[in-house]
């Protein structure tokens, strides 16, 4: 899985904002506010990555459970699929 191209991720003060454009903008318009754990999957996922992959990343980083990891990506994911903006 991946985002479309045009996903751009910025750090504003201490909020984390998403804004698209490219295919990501035709898909999605306006932008998205995240925290830092929700961004850091976004940024992992403008790369082809997988379920795995994103969960194990998020244990390298973080002090934080498995099963909080797992949640953490189900709900990006979830987020971006409303959004229309995966690949």
């Amino acid at each position: 899985m991946k985002l479309k191209d045009g996903v751009i991720i910025s750090q504003v003060e201490n909020e984390y904002v998403a804004v698209f454009a490219g295919d990501a903008g035709k898909a999605c318009s306006g932008m998205m506010r995240m925290n830092k754990v929700s961004a850091y999957i976004m940024e992992l996922l403008q790369k082809e990555t997988d379920e795995e992959k994103l969960v194990a990343a998020l244990l390298d980083r973080y002090e934080v459970s498995e099963e909080d990891a797992r949640k953490s990506v189900c709900f990006v994911i979830e987020q971006v699929n409303k959004a229309g903006i995966m690949a």
